[in-house]
């Protein structure tokens, strides 16, 4: 059963024990979006995935630079969370070959790092295709700020 309502505002549509609750139409788009996070960390991975699902978002894993590569083929994410040091292949090298190539150089990409040396890493970042950057330790909501802020 869908509740009346005008577009842009608040819905319930109730389909036996699902409901699904939106503030409007562009919050539902956003909910749609697959985001790839890729830490070499488990606890960073499972807590940013925690804190994703939790707005909505549908995630996926990988945990080294190969792996990234392939999940962006299997999965084509909207937004990739990428730590810049991973094994098998850095962060830069990896957003190198995202951006570098026609088919998914649409993907935005947030680089992840916990070096203190942020202007020189984020220069090098930016320099690589990246749409952001973030240093570790981050608040889980500065996530979501800035994943919000891209892909609006």
């Amino acid at each position: 059963m869908k509740r009346g309502c005008a577009k842009g505002t608040t819905e319930v549509w109730n389909f036996g024990t699902f409901i699904h609750a939106g503030k409007n139409d562009k919050e539902d788009i956003l909910m749609d979006k697959k985001i790839l996070v890729v830490d070499d960390e488990l606890n960073i991975v499972k807590a940013l995935v925690f804190t994703l699902k939790k707005q909505g978002y549908t995630t996926f894993e990988a945990m080294d630079g190969e792996a990234t590569l392939d999940m962006v083929k299997k999965v084509s994410p909207d937004l990739i969370l990428l730590d810049v040091m991973i094994p098998k292949m850095d962060g830069y090298e990896v957003c190198r070959k995202i951006k570098g190539n026609p088919e998914t150089k649409h993907i935005h990409i947030i680089m992840l790092t916990a070096t203190r040396t942020m202007e020189a890493d984020s220069i090098t970042g930016f320099e690589c295709g990246a749409d952001g950057y973030i240093l570790k330790p981050f608040s889980p909501m500065e996530i979501v700020l800035q994943i919000k802020k891209i892909l609006e």
